[in-house]
């Protein structure tokens, strides 16, 4: 046997032939004794060099060690070296979500909700009594419109659907009819404002 011999059979035995060198090789040592004898000595002697060795857990420092050593190490952040923007944005919404939940209590407490039933179909008229406007919401087909009692007549104010600014005060009282603008038509319902039942 050659010493080129000697150096293959180390090789396969190791696992470092593949394709059809390794292919070429085990048919060597299927036909020749002297070559497969060669190979079993040389895996002979690398099983306990391969079997006996324990798996090694390089202990956790060991990772960061190997971070710093190649990268350097992570910038330190100064104290004062950002503003925290995630607690100013959120005291920002939270203040925000609080001046509107204010608002929207404070117009609730102001506002009052009458249910009337009409010649016409149930409406609902609502009245914001510190602002002194009202709103009138009927499911109808016939367009309502309200009057309040003015010094020479009927005075009119508008129709259902949007808001009507005119500073109508607790006791004023209001004719809900179908008709126009400049007349009142057909049956009217008459409503005190603040007054309930």
């Amino acid at each position: 046997m050659t010493v080129k011999d000697d150096i293959l059979s180390a090789e396969f035995a190791l696992g470092l032939l593949d394709g059809p060198e390794a292919a070429r090789v085990e048919r060597r040592i299927s036909a020749d004794p002297a070559f497969a004898r060669m190979v079993q000595d040389w895996e002979d002697d690398f099983a306990p060099a391969f079997a006996a060795a324990p798996d090694h857990v390089a202990p956790a420092h060991v990772l960061n060690a190997v971070r710093i050593t190649l990268f350097g190490r992570p910038p330190e952040r100064a104290a004062s070296a950002g503003l925290p923007w995630g607690r100013i944005i959120g005291g920002i919404l939270a203040v925000k979500i609080t001046l509107a939940a204010t608002v929207l209590g404070w117009n609730a407490y102001w506002t009052e909700r009458v249910q009337l039933v009409t010649p016409h179909g149930p409406a609902e008229l609502t009245w914001h009594s510190r602002q002194g406007r009202i709103r009138l919401d009927h499911a109808g087909p016939e367009e309502l419109h309200i009057w309040t009692e003015g010094p020479d007549g009927p005075l009119y104010l508008g129709a259902e659907g949007v808001w009507i600014s005119s500073g109508l005060k607790a006791g004023s009282v209001l004719d809900i009819a179908t008709g126009r603008p400049g007349q009142m038509a057909g049956p009217t319902s008459r409503i005190v404002l603040g007054e309930t039942g």
